[in-house]
């Protein structure tokens, strides 16, 4: 039975031929039984026990992810896709997540965070998100253990940029759901990144990349040494990446960027002093406003939307990616201790710093005022329309771009024991400890005082009408902000595998059992500065004090902080009878939160061989996501919503603006909610995989995934709604906040703010397939080819936004492809290997699944076109036991496609827009070359 040797290999096998050198691994399906079946096996192997002494040896096999259980020699039932560090290095690709981005099945695209003001996260990082659910719903673990999350994502995630590729044996895909084995997370599928352990002797290797575009260059450098012995063996790596930024201006497309936000600015709003009443004076431009972008005093500012506002071009200063410099550093020990147990450990360290840049901080927060703005007074003496009240729209230049400097510094070590005993077969035992951290800082200059700007204005020493007459009148205002995210996990746990419980009975059937437990407890905290601080306490009748904002403009602030612990008990078997033609298993996990509620999670699984070249496979499980620590307490962030005030609009109150319109901005913050519960999912997995000849393998599985108690925060019009539906019924405004919100609102009716919890109001339902073909062709003196190819097509994606809301459907459109695919050739003869890869992303609607229901006539019928890269590499194995690599990434240098819909004033071609989904790369065509020595 061998397991076709091609590119990502979806662990498929020809079950009727015997092995080959070229085997990667044999495997057996990884199956489970619910918890009846595990009772019941205990039983009968005492009974069973008692029957027979016969000594049956284990089964030799190899542990797969998605089941604790090893497995022998035969194909597994669980969809799990396996890219070994051959495949990994035939790509090109500098880092993991550069890797990563491009599965398939990271369907919707990645989370890659140019700055820190981005996707809630520190610049610089990305995540994966398979399904499309979302990275919090993606298990990232490394060696099969958890990886601590980095703090500045929201929720918290696992940041791939952290990991060394380095190090490096193999990754390996479960395309199911997992929380009957792993918990918490494996909604949309695991990823399983497993380091070289047996590495013998040393090994020296550097890239560097030069993309043909300006910005993105890289290089990298690793060490890698190891020895092995009876024993056992040690093994270590070190490696350092670094690459530059991409500037908007180093894109044609983006050197003329604008925003709204601009300097000179754009009155918002005037409002007459004396009567409250909005008048003709809003949206006028600043009088200096220029014609047109490009004169001396004001260079980077010119007119938008067709001169109703002054515009800056952020693109004179912005950043696309960030630079990143990682050094990391991994080492571990196997070590018999005699009595048939080992001895292990493994350390990571990772430390990177991160440079980012945004365009000059916008003044759009941290203003008390019912806009969110400064305020120019209806008296100031640069007041252009004396007697209004101004609120504009506006961005101080002078104290430079918005500059961040982060550091990041990784810890995860593990230690242990494993072991033997001769009962039920050889069976095994293992224990171990993990203590993990996640350190950061965050230190970005160029932002401003909110209160230190308003008051600058107020007394005359900052004149936003005309800067000059008031030099230095900026510094007053300028701040560095400081932020400190930290996370931290501890973890204990267990199992003992039973290798056969009908291993004396004479019966000939392998019943495996596996039972453990884990203890895991962690703390989180995103700390910011004391004037970035925005907080309030809400009581349980209702009232909110010790109401505090934020007095940073430019940045979203806050802090949070929450601690708490789990504990998870669990067990696995499987059947296999008929001659292992048909195989049961099953799973059953119980996990219990301090904090966020329970949960107990089952999964079944059947395949079943008709014939020896046909594997029919299947299962079922149940699965969740227990809410973050940030879900759970996260503090309040400022935003600014558009919403009708419902219950003002039907009272016809006079005291706040526009109480009708559904256009009109009121303040609102987002915050955690120590209510909420886990989500829920449902999966359901069924497939086969076909093998007609020895090197024919074809693989199909669809999938499907439900998704309930979605956790999302509450919109502003929801809790508007909520609250004039209690206000009808309790003559006051809601005081269940936790699950519907609440309106804070001043002695004359008008909203102070909205408070918008985080709750489990939404629902996801998606379902599609995965199709791989493999063929390996034996040339003879011509060589040795491998074709493969890959897809993955959703067929739906329906994402219900909150309990009796609309229901959208979301593939197909902006960001959301329904399908993605690879095609490879690899061709190997003599010293030489060669390898095409070419990734396809098809064509999308121009338009996002929203718009497109809510107001189809903004969408038109326009299409993103579909992306096709190619990467090129050409590898030469020396005699000496060196390795040259010379390749190309984006052969045809393509940037990320065009979309009117998209574009803007800040994005006159779209394509920045397009790219910010995180389907599509910014590199353009990267040429690199790579050398790997081995001593």
């Amino acid at each position: 039975m061998t397991i076709v040797h091609a590119r990502g290999a979806r662990l498929a096998v020809n079950p009727g031929l015997p092995s080959t050198s070229s085997t990667c691994a044999k495997l057996k399906a990884a199956h489970l039984a619910a918890g009846l079946t595990l009772a019941t096996s205990l039983l009968s192997g005492a009974a069973l026990a008692q029957q027979s002494q016969q000594d049956v040896k284990a089964l030799t096999g190899v542990e797969v992810t998605g089941s604790r259980i090893r497995q022998i020699d035969k194909e597994t039932s669980l969809p799990v896709t396996v890219f070994t560090a051959k495949d990994i290095q035939e790509t090109g690709d500098l880092t993991v997540a550069q890797f990563l981005v491009n599965l398939n099945e990271n369907t919707f695209g990645s989370d890659v965070v140019p700055t820190s003001l981005s996707s809630g996260g520190a610049a610089g990082g990305t995540t994966v998100s398979l399904r499309g659910l979302g990275s919090e719903r993606t298990l990232i673990l490394l060696d099969g253990q958890r990886l601590p999350l980095d703090p500045s994502f929201t929720p918290p995630s696992v940041n791939v940029n952290i990991i060394p590729l380095a190090a490096i044996d193999r990754i390996e895909v479960l395309r199911d759901g997992a929380s009957a084995i792993y918990g918490s997370d494996a909604i949309g599928g695991v990823v399983n990144i497993i380091t070289k352990k047996k590495f013998d002797g040393v090994q020296l290797s550097g890239q560097y990349d030069n993309p043909t575009q300006k910005g993105g260059k890289g290089a990298s450098a690793s060490l890698m040494a190891g020895f092995n012995s009876e024993k056992g063996n040690a093994y270590f790596s070190y490696e350092h990446a670094q690459q530059s930024a991409i500037t908007y201006q180093d894109r044609p497309f983006l050197k003329n960027a604008f925003s709204a936000y601009g300097d000179p600015g754009t009155i918002a709003t005037a409002i007459n002093h004396t009567t409250g009443i909005e008048d003709g004076n809003a949206e006028v431009p600043f009088s200096t406003c220029p014609a047109a972008p490009g004169g001396s005093t004001y260079p980077n500012s010119g007119p938008l939307a067709g001169g109703a506002l002054c515009g800056f071009n952020i693109g004179s200063q912005a950043w696309v990616t960030a630079s990143t410099s990682r050094d990391s550093l991994m080492g571990g020990v196997n070590y018999k201790l005699g009595y048939d147990i080992t001895g292990f450990a493994k350390v990571l360290l990772t430390k990177s710093v991160t440079q980012a840049q945004s365009a000059s901080a916008p003044a759009t927060s941290g203003f008390n005022n019912a806009f969110g703005l400064p305020e120019v007074a209806y008296n100031n003496p640069n007041n252009p329309f004396p007697g209004d009240d101004l609120y504009l729209y506006y961005r101080p230049t002078e104290n430079g771009p918005r500059h961040d400097t982060v550091n990041d510094t990784i810890s995860d070590v593990v230690g242990g024991l494993r072991g033997e005993f001769d009962v039920f077969g050889i069976s095994e035992w293992e224990v171990a400890v993990t203590n993990s951290g996640y350190r950061q800082s965050d230190i970005g200059t160029g932002y401003g005082q909110s209160s230190a700007f308003q008051a600058a204005i107020n007394n005359g020493t900052y004149n936003p009408f005309n800067p000059a007459s008031t030099p230095g009148g900026a510094s007053s205002f300028g701040y560095t902000i400081s932020n400190n995210n930290n996370y931290d996990q501890n973890t204990v746990g267990g199992h003992v595998t039973l290798d056969n419980l009908l291993a004396y009975s004479g019966i000939n059937f392998r019943l495996p059992l596996v039972v453990g437990a884990d203890y895991r407890d962690e703390k989180y905290a995103q700390i910011g500065d004391a004037q970035s601080q925005t907080s309030f306490s809400y009581a349980p009748n209702g009232t909110i004090s010790g109401y505090t904002l934020s007095n940073v403009f430019g940045n979203a602030g806050g802090s949070s902080q929450g601690s708490r612990s789990e504990y998870a008990v669990y067990g696995e078997t499987q059947l296999a009878f008929l001659q292992d033609r048909v195989n049961l298993s099953g799973a059953l996990r119980y996990d219990k939160y301090s904090v966020g509620g329970s949960k107990t999670s089952p999964k079944v699984s059947l395949s079943v061989r008709p014939i020896e070249s046909l594997l029919l496979r299947g299962t079922y499980s149940e699965g969740f996501r227990a809410p973050t620590l940030y879900d759970l307490f996260a503090s309040p962030a400022q935003s600014f919503d558009a919403a009708i005030d419902t219950y003002g609009c039907a009272k016809n109150i006079t005291t706040e603006p526009f109480p009708c319109s559904s256009g009109q901005q009121r303040q609102a913050f987002r915050v955690g909610s120590t209510a909420l519960k886990p989500e829920t999912s449902r999966n359901i997995n069924a497939g086969f995989v076909f093998s007609p000849v020895h090197a024919v393998t074809l693989t199909a599985d669809y999938y499907r995934i439900t998704l309930t108690n979605g956790i999302a925060t509450l919109t502003a019009q929801q809790v508007l709604n909520n609250d004039a539906n209690c206000i009808a019924a309790t003559g006051k405004a809601c005081t269940d906040a936790a699950s519907q919100g609440t309106v804070v609102r001043a002695g004359n009716e008008a909203i102070t703010f909205v408070y918008e919890p985080k709750a489990n109001a939404s629902s996801i339902n998606t379902d599609g397939f995965d199709l791989s073909a493999d063929y390996k062709l034996q040339a003879h003196q011509y060589g040795v080819f491998d074709f493969s190819a890959s897809m993955t097509q959703v067929l739906s994606y329906r994402e219900q936004l909150s309990q009796g809301g609309e229901t959208y459907e979301e593939v197909g459109f902006l960001g959301n492809p329904s399908k993605r695919g690879e095609l490879s050739v690899n061709w190997a003869i003599q010293r030489f290997n060669s390898t095409a890869i070419w990734h396809r992303t098809w064509s999308t609607a121009d338009c996002d699944p929203f718009t497109a229901r809510d107001t189809p006539a903004k969408c038109g019928t326009d299409r993103v076109s579909s992306f096709n890269d190619l990467d090129l590499q050409l590898s030469y194995s020396a005699p000496w036991k060196g390795t040259l690599n010379l390749g190309v990434r984006n052969l045809f240098n393509l940037d990320p496609p065009a979309s009117r819909f998209k574009a803007a004033g800040t994005d006159t071609t779209g394509r920045y827009g397009v790219y910010q989904t995180g389907v599509y790369p910014m590199d353009g065509r990267v040429p690199y070359v790579s050398y790997t020595q081995r001593f």
